[in-house]
């Protein structure tokens, strides 16, 4: 009787470790994927990215070559950048919109420091992505204007789906 109630023990003590096995693997895949997922998401929020414009310059220009969403093959052409009205930019057949009315001034020393995105990177970006709408790409655009004087303005402005 010894002999069983020992062996029914054993078995009760396996099954138990299996068990606890199992569930460490589960906590362990729930904290990888938990951890995978905050660290993407965050990624994202931080970016915010730079387009230099000035109104009348010739610029180069990226778009699909057909309307088909699976067609990835691309043209270069050169565009020309235009400021529609005070809210509203326009350069290589995509057109960026001010979120708001206020503007930063930036020093022509400090422009230097900043680091530029051209439209084909953006514009493969936004390909990578996937994204359901261009508004949706980038957390943060910025549009630095440069003026007539040598100045440069900041507006935050999105990127507007034109259909």
């Amino acid at each position: 009787m010894e002999d069983n109630q020992k062996t029914k023990l054993t078995n009760f003590l396996i099954r138990k470790l299996i068990s606890s096995i199992k569930m460490f693997r589960v906590r362990i895949f729930l904290i990888t994927f938990l951890f995978l997922v905050s660290s993407s998401c965050f990624g994202q929020e931080e970016e915010a990215i730079f387009i230099l414009f000035q109104d009348g310059k010739n610029t180069n220009c990226i778009k699909s070559k057909t309307n088909k969403k699976k067609d990835k093959s691309l043209i270069l052409y050169q565009g020309k950048m235009h400021k529609l009205d005070n809210d509203t930019f326009f350069f290589c057949q995509e057109r960026f919109k001010k979120t708001n009315k206020q503007t930063k001034v930036i020093r022509a020393q400090d422009i230097k420091k900043i680091s530029f995105i051209e439209h084909e990177a953006l514009y493969k970006k936004h390909l990578k992505r996937d994204m359901f709408s261009k508004k949706d790409t980038f957390k943060v655009i910025y549009i630095i204007e440069k003026t007539e004087f040598g100045n440069y303005i900041q507006h935050e402005v999105y990127w507007l789906d034109i259909r």
